[in-house]
């Protein structure tokens, strides 16, 4: 994994299901799940907000 400064999410569960954020360039943020290290998904910093917005009013939920 790289050597970023990775910040455990504080929506994330204890244990192994952890969601770490890692600020990469002005146009990407690193997203990684504990239990999936070495797979980093690199959404733009944009995605990443539309994503928390429609979390917090309800549209994503849990399966």
């Amino acid at each position: 994994m790289l050597h970023h400064r990775w910040q455990k999410s504080s929506f994330s569960a204890h244990g192994d299901a952890c969601l770490y954020l890692a600020p990469l360039s002005s146009e990407a943020i690193g997203l990684h799940e504990s239990n999936c290290p070495d797979v980093i998904l690199t959404p733009t910093p944009d995605k990443i907000r539309r994503l928390i917005s429609r979390i917090r009013f309800g549209f994503v939920t849990r399966p």
